[in-house]
């Protein structure tokens, strides 16, 4: 939030003029504030954030990212496809991809879980 929030403060500077001083300190006070935020929590400030395909390059899930993250987000967000199809949009295939994902993420995140607050595999009930 607060690096987008610089990142428009930003924008907005490059078109202030001369009549603009005080709003341009307003906007510099803000930006101060805001690194001041992600130095006390020590996050990074960047210019812009890793792309879901490098994300998913780096985790060795590359072949899943092709398969699936163009679906979701044609499906997620207000897209030419789902505006103009939306019937196609909703049919029963793209409700079973989704489902199916849903679950095989639910039993991954089980799985770590697992795994991580050492929790015995036979106290597990059969799936």
């Amino acid at each position: 939030m607060v690096m987008d929030e610089n990142q428009i403060l930003d924008a907005i500077s490059t078109i202030a003029n001369d009549n603009h001083a005080a709003e341009l300190e307003l906007f510099e006070n803000k930006k101060r504030l805001n690194n001041s935020i992600l130095d006390k929590h020590n996050l990074k400030s960047v210019k812009s954030p890793e792309t879901v395909k490098s994300i998913a390059e780096k985790v060795g899930e590359l072949e899943e990212y092709a398969a699936l993250f163009k679906l979701f987000s044609k499906l997620l967000h207000p897209t030419s496809y789902l505006i103009n199809s939306h019937s196609t949009a909703g049919c029963i295939d793209n409700f079973n991809i989704l489902i199916v994902s849903a679950q095989k993420y639910a039993f991954d995140l089980f799985e770590r879980l697992r795994n991580e607050l050492n929790v015995p595999e036979d106290v597990l009930k059969q799936w």
